[in-house]
């Protein structure tokens, strides 16, 4: 992987030009939070000392909350427009926990059945990351999850180290961005090899809030389906899909058709859905299969940490916090984790 350097004054400079040249997204301040927004200089952006994730992910930009994917008009000869335009756009100074968002987004949308409206939108989409040096706040659990360390899903990643960044080139798009707004500096080895000891040592300064081994939930979550804690979470649960919209890594979507009143021409229409909303299971004949909120609230730690991972690896969650901290109720999912973790470590006691 080949590393560039830019000292801060560089980094600004090239913020600067790439704002100019190209349509660029980055972390903003909003009142007392942050927001992903369009910039034209770099003294818009967000302090990287005081940022912590956006109020909304990458995703509303990749995966639109309402969009257009086919227009249609009916008769003896149909027509279906597919509406997949795409303007290019960069994500700049996405965080890691972001940057294995957007990774697994791909992941979801491309690599079984590819989405051709996500995978058109992707292909325009630059993504320039910026590493964190410390944990947001007291609701991130990104090491806990494997969502701190980043080895690609950039085409560009940047750590600031001190008077300069160490520059980490993922793609030859990224190289040509580079290149093209900045004037960066070959890497000599020893500022690659202190770089390296930084990001190894960097997993001991953040929390770890996991009481067990994370490659063990979804075995914890197979002998966790009937816990009592789903009902208890059911109870308090406002099934308001707060932590579904706020969440990077949450696909579901519903599909609709619009037509007009000349019935003849309409559109195709897609949405965000939410495995915690009272309808999500609702089927043509009426049955709904997670009726319960105690259902719902543990259909997602599932899809997060059981389905997912057994067929990718890993959970498809990347410890942002978002959902903590836009939850009314406090539900928290690495607190849940640990609950679960207590009641197995005290069943497995008593069965001695």
């Amino acid at each position: 992987m080949p590393y560039k350097v830019l000292d801060k004054q560089s980094y600004k400079s090239f913020v600067a030009n790439l704002a100019a040249g190209e349509p660029v997204i980055a972390p903003v301040p909003k009142e007392n939070r942050f927001a992903l927004s369009r910039i034209t200089k770099p003294d818009q952006l967000a302090d990287p000392e005081a940022y912590i994730p956006t109020l909304l992910p990458h995703k509303k930009r990749l995966f639109p909350a309402k969009e257009n994917i086919v227009k249609f008009k009916l008769g003896t000869q149909p027509e279906l427009t597919p509406q997949l335009e795409a303007a290019p756009l960069v994500f700049l100074e996405v965080r890691p926990c972001d940057i294995n968002g957007i990774r697994q987004l791909d992941m979801f949308f491309l690599d079984d059945i590819k989405d051709e409206h996500y995978a058109r939108r992707r292909e325009a989409i630059s993504v320039i990351g910026l590493d964190c040096s410390e944990h947001c706040d007291e609701h991130c659990f990104c090491e806990s999850v494997g969502g701190l360390g980043v080895d690609k899903g950039y085409d560009l990643f940047f750590s600031d180290q001190g008077k300069y960044y160490i520059v980490s080139i993922g793609t030859q798009k990224g190289a040509d961005l580079l290149e093209k707004y900045a004037l960066p500096q070959e890497a000599s080895e020893e500022l690659i090899a202190a770089y390296k000891r930084v990001q190894a040592q960097k997993l001991s300064q953040f929390p770890r809030r996991l009481k067990g081994d994370l490659y063990s939930i979804p075995l914890l979550l197979t002998g966790s389906y009937d816990s009592p804690l789903w009902a208890e979470l059911g109870k308090i649960d406002l099934a308001c899909g707060a932590c579904n919209v706020t969440c990077p890594t949450c696909s579901c979507f519903d599909v609709l058709d619009k037509m007009e009143l000349d019935l003849v021409s309409g559109e195709r229409l897609r949405r965000w859905d939410g495995c915690m909303l009272q309808d999500f299971a609702l089927v043509a004949s009426g049955e709904n299969f997670r009726t319960e909120r105690a259902q719902r609230v543990r259909h997602r730690i599932y899809r997060k940490f059981k389905y997912q991972m057994q067929k990718h690896g890993e959970p498809f969650c990347v410890g942002c916090g978002r959902c903590i901290r836009s939850c009314l109720v406090g539900i928290n999912p690495y607190e849940i984790l640990n609950r679960l973790f207590e009641e197995a470590e005290k069943t497995n006691r008593g069965g001695q």
